[in-house]
């Protein structure tokens, strides 16, 4: 009579722990996928916010907008590819090699978005970068998440900056 109590408890408790580890294994897997998808979100806000604001500063001539830009902690930089009036000598400005790739393919796309390497990338509109060392191609870093970029308006184009914050 012992002997098959034993038994059925040693079945009760394989059947226990085979139960708890399906529910960590779900449990596992259902925050990774909330996980995936808050960045996606974040990309496509992003995404959304950077076209409308430059699609929107573009036509108002000498107009100056600040905006702080949400990307989340995966994010170390943006860069911005000068597409109104481009330099001659563009892709041998920029430092990347993939971006340098796109560049030469004369794939429409001036945003990047960059963790170690180039992660995102899409089209934002008519935009110009103000002429850093390397002209034609902007690179500003994130900071807690956060990207601060300026807009100025052209009246067919966005001029964009890194906007100057004080910590």
């Amino acid at each position: 009579m012992s002997k098959s109590q034993i038994s059925s408890q040693i079945f009760i408790y394989v059947i226990a722990i085979v139960l708890f580890s399906f529910v960590l294994i779900y449990g596992y897997n259902s925050i990774k996928g909330f996980k995936e998808r808050g960045e996606q979100i974040s990309y496509i806000k992003f995404k959304t916010d950077m076209t409308s604001t430059v699609n929107r500063i573009s036509s108002d001539y000498g107009t100056l907008k600040r905006e702080e830009f949400f990307l989340g902690g995966q994010y170390s930089k943006v860069c911005f590819l000068q597409t109104y009036n481009p330099p001659g000598n563009l892709d041998n400005l920029v430092t990347d090699n993939i971006v340098k790739n796109i560049v030469e393919d004369g794939v429409d796309k001036n945003v990047f978005l960059f963790t170690t390497t180039l992660k995102e990338s899409f089209d934002a509109g008519e935009i110009d970068v103000v002429n850093p060392p390397n002209g034609g191609y902007l690179c500003i870093d994130t900071v807690n998440g956060k990207l601060n970029v300026q807009f100025e308006g052209k009246g067919d184009h966005a001029l964009i900056s890194a906007w100057p914050t004080t910590p």
